[in-house]
């Protein structure tokens, strides 16, 4: 029975067996058994655990406002993805707790629960919470040995990544944190090495310009955002819900159901209007935390507003002036323009045809193809020139056109010149399409930093644990110059 249940195992084994590394098979040398021998798996097989990680390897950590991803390099997606709305981050000393009631006397709103750069008094708690689930729960590492990746934004406040990074130094004495920017990271989730990133965040949008895996200039950003989308799906609930109550009253439907609302039926009209909805069609939308509950019928045309005023509207608020917007609040094909025209020409003509749309409010069926093809409309329209053209007054018309007469044939001559050289070129490179607007599809800059940080790929900003705490006790931000 023994030598029986040594060479035959029962195939209801819930696991596989793997041998030593001496050892070859299960059956003894003597015996005459055809029983195959059990093999170890290979060593990258995808069946058994995704990669097998170094101890070198560092950890990826992106910080967002809504969110915490955790995750090991060279895997394709987070181990973890933790919503910042998880009430256990957010308990502090002196609150009631229990019975799905909350009451919090430390100053914690429920809208300020949720977004972690909302109170900067209490990032370093919550970070700190929301990290410790992650390497608990997710990702089973000591802290201590592991360097860790930290994606940040472009222009992100220094005071704000010092308490980062001093929370992650103190709280998990991580020997090292190596920081990535998010385009960067982005633009190699898209197999490229320029583009012009528009990322949709949830308080605002940025552009950025990155050129051979660096950003150049500054970001032009927008107030509109993920926040922006919800407040209008907020609105469009409720004047459909009670068509005849003119009280602005946010807090008749939860934001958790908002959130579902949108996410489940909110799209974005394509810029031509060729293809047009059937108008009849109605979709159906139960919302259970308003008192009483209710059922909308909204028709499926409809169910596009929000998008078109939170992003593509000339302005998000009521002003006499509507073309002429702040500053801090155009549209994003507005901002994604302005970006390119204020960009050097050879950068321009690098980036022009790598639009890369990412963030939270990317993921809207139908608003990148919408956003770049207004781009493509505004640019065919306007040109790259900043200036307007300049108004002529009549008298000066003749004299104008007298020496735009004057000129006309050495124009037409330098014009066929350049037609000529440039079709030999086309000729000779095979080279089609240049200077044209188009997009690339991107997994995300968290892909991108697991490409990286799995290529042994060291950042030019690398903050060490020691050096880092000598400089805050020294009164500074322990951050290097250059961030």
């Amino acid at each position: 029975m023994a030598s029986t249940l040594s060479s035959n195992p029962s195939p209801l084994t819930p696991y596989r067996l793997r041998p030593s590394s001496g050892a070859t098979s299960l059956t003894p040398a003597g015996s005459t058994s055809t029983t195959t021998a059990i093999l170890p798996l290979p060593r990258h097989s995808p069946s058994s655990v995704l990669h097998l990680h170094h101890s070198e390897d560092p950890l990826i950590f992106q910080i967002g406002t809504r969110n915490l991803q955790a995750g090991y390099p060279s895997e394709p997606h987070p181990r973890c993805i933790l919503p910042w709305t998880n009430p256990e981050f957010w308990k502090r000393s002196g609150d009631l707790w229990g019975l799905g009631m909350w009451y919090s006397p430390t100053g914690t709103s429920s809208t300020s629960r949720g977004e972690l750069w909302h109170n900067p008094e209490t990032v370093e708690d919550v970070l700190e919470r929301g990290v410790r689930v992650a390497y608990n729960k997710y990702l089973l590492l000591d802290s201590k040995t592991r360097r860790i990746v930290l994606l940040v934004k472009t222009e992100v406040d220094v005071g704000v990544l010092s308490k980062v990074v001093k929370s992650l130094f103190v709280h998990f004495q991580m020997p090292a944190v190596m920081l990535l920017q998010e385009p960067v990271m982005s633009v190699v989730g898209g197999g490229v090495r320029s583009g012009v990133v528009l990322d949709v965040g949830w308080s605002e949008t940025v552009v950025n310009v990155v050129y051979e895996m660096r950003v150049v200039g500054t970001g032009k950003r927008s107030r509109r955002g993920g926040r922006t989308y919800r407040d209008f799906w907020r609105r469009l609930l409720k004047e459909e819900a009670s068509p005849l109550d003119d009280k602005d009253d946010d807090e008749g439907i939860a934001d958790w159901e908002v959130e579902e609302v949108l996410s489940r039926t909110g799209w974005c009209k394509p810029f031509s209007h060729a293809n047009q909805h059937d108008d009849d069609a109605e979709i159906t939308i139960p919302l259970t935390t308003t008192t009483p509950p209710k059922t909308l019928t909204i028709p499926f045309p409809k169910l596009s507003i929000p998008a078109e005023q939170a992003f593509f509207a000339p302005t998000t608020t009521p002003s006499p002036s509507p073309n002429y917007p702040d500053d801090d609040d155009y549209a994003l094909p507005e901002l994604l323009y302005r970006a390119l025209r204020d960009s050097p020409i050879d950068v321009r003509a690098a980036v022009m045809q790598r639009i890369i749309v990412v963030g939270g409010g990317s993921y809207v069926p139908g608003l990148k193809k919408r956003v770049v093809d207004e781009v493509r409309s505004l640019v065919s329209s306007r040109g790259w020139d900043r200036a307007g053209k300049r108004i002529v007054r009549k008298k000066d018309k003749g004299k104008m056109k007298e020496e735009e007469e004057g000129y006309q044939w050495r124009k037409d001559t330098i014009a066929e010149q350049v037609n000529d050289s440039s079709d030999a070129g086309d000729k000779a490179d095979g080279t089609t399409g240049r200077g044209r607007i188009a997009g690339v599809e991107s997994f995300g800059s968290w892909v991108g930093a697991s490409l990286v940080a799995g290529m042994k790929v060291r950042g030019t900003i690398e903050v060490e644990r020691e050096k880092f705490l000598a400089a805050v006790a020294a009164g500074g931000t322990g951050l290097p110059l250059d961030v």
